[in-house]
């Protein structure tokens, strides 16, 4: 494991040619493995032309296999036409996220497949959301959530969503589709 405290991007990424499993944020691609991001933030665009199952994120790619952030924030907009888009991570695996938010636009495709759009976490999938909130807009066609876009045994407590929402299938305020967990 190792850590990234206390840093930040301005700025904007703009994702052209990766292949459908590419991992992007405003700051880190992925967080893995007992790996800690703490007190960093990125106000930096994040815009995804591939299409497929990128992982999109205001801050932060992805988490996997017990990575955490925590008292972080995004305010970027984050765009594209692929699946897992989040105003804060694009895909939690077994990950953990406590004290933060994102006021960021998540913009998906409305006319795509399961586009996994959320708030903070486009698609999670075991792990923790703690304290935490998402203040602004999310657009996608599928499991479109305020926090969580498809949530598939996570623990989301303490948490909120203010803003707006628009989706064809499986919208929610806190999760678009809860499957496990609480």
């Amino acid at each position: 494991g190792g850590s990234v405290n206390n840093c930040y991007s301005l700025g904007s990424a703009t994702v052209i040619g990766m292949d459908s499993f590419g991992m992007v944020g405003g700051l880190v691609g992925i967080v893995r493995t007992n790996t800690n991001l703490t007190n960093s933030y990125s106000k930096s665009n994040v815009y995804s032309e591939k299409s497929g199952n990128a992982r999109i994120g205001g801050l932060v790619g992805a988490i996997w296999q017990g990575g955490v952030i925590s008292r972080s924030y995004s305010t970027g907009n984050v765009e594209g036409p692929g699946n897992y888009l989040g105003g804060l991570v694009g895909e939690n695996y077994y990950g953990d996220v406590s004290n933060c938010y994102s006021t960021s636009n998540v913009i998906g495709d409305l006319s795509g497949d399961y586009n996994y759009v959320g708030g903070l976490i486009g698609l999670a999938r075991s792990g923790t959301v703690y304290s935490s909130y998402f203040s602004g807009t999310v657009v996608g066609d599928n499991y479109v959530g305020g926090l969580v876009g498809y949530n598939n045994n996570v623990i989301v407590s303490e948490s909120y969503f203010s803003g707006n929402l628009t989706g064809n299938n499986y919208v929610g305020g806190i999760v678009g589709e809860q499957n496990l967990g609480s």
